[in-house]
């Protein structure tokens, strides 16, 4: 079982019938779907307000590296607490780490990565200072900050 004390925030979701497959479970490629619906709400709770925040900045954060690990279905109804958090700052890049549970059953773990781009030139640009900031000050546990 992941320790959730590390995650300072959790959004909570219930699946939709659309998002179930055949076999009567939640199909697996929505699971990047509910990752992202966090990650957004997760920015919204720090104080960056989604695109506005970005759109200042002329940059937005752009997926490069998306992992999941399944450990138990999701169904139909089932209520899902995504647990997010940001574990790493690099200059230009953010990993996240997410936790999905249903109660007390692990259903998913998740890493995605994030570059800083900016929106025009698709290039990578170090992190604005602001959103650092906002980052870290929400987060609960020290961060680790390396270059990349």
């Amino acid at each position: 079982m992941p320790d959730l004390s590390l995650f300072n925030f959790k959004y909570s979701l219930k699946v939709r019938w659309s998002e179930v497959d055949a076999q009567r479970v939640v199909f697996n490629g929505n699971y990047l779907n509910y990752f992202d619906v966090a990650i957004s709400a997760y920015f919204e709770a720090i104080g960056m307000k989604y695109p506005a925040s970005f759109l200042e900045s002329e940059v937005d954060f752009f997926v490069r590296k998306a992992q999941i690990l399944y450990h138990s279905p999701a169904h139909y109804n089932d209520l899902l607490d995504i647990y997010v958090r940001v574990a790493h700052i690099g200059n230009i890049s953010l990993q996240i780490l997410l936790e999905i549970m249903r109660e007390h059953t692990h259903i998913a773990s998740g890493e995605l990565i994030y570059v800083n781009t900016h929106l025009q030139e698709k290039k990578p640009l170090p992190i604005p200072n602001h959103i650092q900031q906002m980052i870290t000050e929400f987060e609960r546990i020290p961060l680790t900050k390396t270059k990349s």
